[in-house]
């Protein structure tokens, strides 16, 4: 999972090594990015978070309201 931590220290780490002059050269960053989406990989990925999203119940009307009373809203 991704956290704050693991953040700072990717960002530490690339700022170290940008400072020793072994940062990856940013046209070929955005290169290999680009291979890694196209159109029909985000649609795909599109349609299963959607699909995903459309098997989960909603909870009622009565169980919200009881949420937010105990301080869970």
């Amino acid at each position: 999972m991704f956290t704050v931590t693991a953040l700072t220290e990717a960002l530490s780490s690339a700022i170290l090594d940008c400072q020793r002059g072994i940062a990856i050269d940013p046209f070929e960053a955005h290169e290999c990015v680009r291979k890694l989406y196209t159109w029909q990989n985000v649609a795909e990925r599109t349609e299963r978070v959607y699909n995903l999203v459309n098997t989960v119940e909603e909870p009622s009307l009565i169980n919200q309201l009881d949420r937010c009373l105990f301080g869970q809203c």
